[in-house]
């Protein structure tokens, strides 16, 4: 790298800083709200006992922000909407630590039934290390409380899948870490993809997947999988606005003080 270059980096990041720092500025000089800098959930652990106090600090803490709502809305709509011949899918990209997993969790929670009522559901699985279609129809199983044998064929196992998420009325099926799948065999990758696509034409189910960009790449591999699957992305944060309100909100939640 020329000293050019280094200069040029240097006032990029200068630039960088001073964005970031006149937007948080404006904000700590808004008028606090009546109920103080801390919310009030918060502001009610400042008397607890430490022990109290460590459990909340340790605990995640999740705060949305505008591209995260707009995907969680959009698999809302997925999760409400009639069943159709041509079940939608969606892949949500994003580099790693970026919130996949949180939001996949978050989607899982929120779609389950109430009260152990027989109501639809997602079912949401982790594709991580997973690499046929035989081990996705058993993390299935395991997550259902089916029986996961040594001596079923893929046959049984996607039978037996089959039966167990129609019984449940799932609604949307939350397939997260899918960029491992990519690390299978050309045989086995296009194995996963059918067993996909089984499902979602079986029982019109849509599907919400998550990983990196190469998951992206593997989907559009198959073309009527590309047909079906809309691609959107968690984009990495940057010196902004809506970096300054997350600081902002993630400040108010803080309970070291």
């Amino acid at each position: 790298m020329t000293s050019e270059s280094l200069r040029s980096a240097a006032t990029d990041t200068q630039y960088a800083h001073a964005h970031i720092s006149e937007i948080w500025d404006s904000m700590i000089n808004t008028p606090q709200p009546a109920q103080g800098r801390l919310h009030a959930s918060v502001a009610a652990l400042l008397d607890a006992p430490v022990q109290q106090r460590a459990f909340a600090i340790l605990q995640d803490r999740l705060i949305q922000y505008p591209e995260f709502k707009t995907i969680l809305q959009q698999a809302h709509w997925m999760f409400l909407e009639p069943p159709t011949i041509r079940a939608r899918g969606m892949i949500v990209q994003a580099d790693c630590n970026n919130g996949k997993t949180a939001l996949a969790h978050l989607i899982d929670r929120r779609f389950q039934p109430v009260d152990g009522s027989t109501g639809p559901c997602a079912i949401s699985i982790s594709m991580s290390a997973v690499r046929d279609a035989r081990t996705v129809y058993g993390r299935i199983l395991e997550k259902l409380g089916g029986p996961v044998l040594v001596s079923h064929k893929i046959s049984d196992r996607e039978r037996v899948v089959l039966n167990l998420l129609e019984r449940v009325n799932c609604r949307l099926l939350i397939l997260d870490e899918v960029q491992d799948l990519t690390f299978g065999s050309e045989k086995d990758q296009q194995r996963v993809l059918q067993s996909i696509k089984t499902m979602m034409n079986a029982l019109r189910l849509p599907v919400l997947a998550l990983g990196t960009s190469r998951a992206g790449h593997w989907f559009r591999s198959d073309p009527h999988l590309a047909a079906r699957f809309s691609e959107t992305k968690l984009p990495n944060w940057k010196a902004d606005k809506t970096l300054a309100m997350f600081l902002a909100t993630y400040e108010r939640y803080d309970t070291h003080g």
